[in-house]
């Protein structure tokens, strides 16, 4: 990466990965007793919660002022004016769609009693084209929709991509996330200092083989929650204009972000294949 900046969002799970390597080690040697392995446990717990606590702060922070960039600004009447004083269909079309997405968001808000939900469009230099993503802190929620979702070829799928993400926000997936993190750190760091090396390496193996089932589980319920409000067919039509989208990457690339995405997200292929089982929808 030479002198870029590396991501925040690395720093913490690679100390971790460094700190549990340490860990295994030092016990293989005999040298950590069992309270001290305890107290370690605990320590990284606390450090990873409130790791996650500042990422999802720093998460709503961001999504206030990306809303102030973004959405409101596309949304002031002077944007998307041709020089002749008339106005674009394209970026009349855009409006209409964050009009549709304000519309829905605000009865959602008022539906689960949140106290403000802030929204952005991504791409470009804020995020990306084709992002769909949302955090929820206490009764604040954010959710941020890629430029790609408000365009005419995605109009029929933009309210299944919503509502995947409000379905986010009302199992308040931040938090269950925050809480299920922080016991696999404590797991991870009581197996790594107490347990033999080998058995130790297929116990981290399992917990991490757990956490991905765990957030595949979560993307599913959500698809599945979108899918009773907007229709099977809605569904399937998404996860089919995905994979043509995936489609056109190169081969190499496509296959290495298809894998880093695993880690929290279920392949596009089985999203399609249980989107036929979905309910026919309202």
């Amino acid at each position: 990466m030479g002198m870029k900046r590396v991501p925040v969002r690395y720093v913490a799970p690679g100390a971790l990965a460094m700190v549990l390597c340490w860990m295994a080690v030092v016990h293989e040697r005999q040298t950590l007793g069992p309270p001290v392995v305890i107290a370690l446990a605990v320590v990284a717990g606390g450090g990873w919660a409130a790791y996650m606590i500042s990422c999802l702060n720093q998460g709503m922070w961001l999504g206030a002022a990306h809303q102030d960039m973004t959405w409101y600004a596309y949304r002031r009447p002077c944007i998307g004016t041709e020089p002749d004083g008339t106005g674009s269909e394209d970026f009349a079309f855009l409006v209409g769609q964050m009009v549709r997405v304000e519309e829905r968001v605000a009865a959602f808000a008022a539906e689960t009693g949140m106290a403000s939900i802030t929204l952005a469009v991504k791409g470009g230099r804020v995020g990306t084209w084709r992002e769909a993503a949302s955090i929820r802190t206490g009764q604040r929620g954010h959710v941020a929709l890629g430029h790609i979702w408000f365009g005419p070829e995605r109009n029929a799928v933009m309210p299944f991509i919503l509502e995947h993400e409000l379905a986010h926000l009302r199992r308040q997936d931040s938090r269950s996330r925050l809480v299920g993190g922080t016991i696999g750190v404590v797991l991870a760091t009581l197996c790594a200092g107490l347990l033999p090396l080998a058995v130790a390496a297929v116990a981290l193996a399992g917990l991490g083989a757990g956490w991905v089932v765990y957030r595949w589980w979560g993307e599913l319920a959500c698809d599945r929650a979108a899918a009773r409000r907007c229709g099977r067919q809605t569904a399937l039509a998404c996860w089919r204009q995905e994979l043509d989208g995936e489609r056109v990457i190169p081969l190499m690339p496509r296959l290495f972000f298809s894998f880093l995405a695993l880690r929290s997200h279920p392949p596009t292929r089985l999203r399609l294949w249980l989107s036929r089982w979905a309910p026919p929808g309202l």
